[in-house]
């Protein structure tokens, strides 16, 4: 039985992670080279790091890396517009 409860907690995980990628790649336009950018200079991130470029290379390796993320992607999305609402940011 613990393993039908622990499965079902998996593909919860998994799917809210997904619905988040989903919604950063074709609903938020995360891949815009203006943001790109934005993320690069905010984090001093040079442009020949590896992981950084692996990671914007498509969009698949940032769909799958948000999958396995899962709710923490939606937690931090909860405390940022949060955040941002609360400083009056649109």
């Amino acid at each position: 039985m613990f393993m039908y409860y622990l499965s079902i907690c998996l593909i919860v995980w998994l799917s809210v992670g997904l619905m988040m990628g989903l919604k950063a790649v074709y609903i938020d336009k995360f891949f815009n080279e203006e943001k790109i950018s934005k993320f690069r200079s905010d984090n001093d991130v040079d442009d020949d790091d590896k992981v950084v470029n692996t990671l914007f290379k498509n969009k698949l390796n940032f769909i799958i890396v948000s999958c396995l993320c899962g709710v923490l992607l939606l937690v931090a999305d909860i405390i940022g517009t949060i955040k941002n609402a609360k400083a009056g940011v649109n």
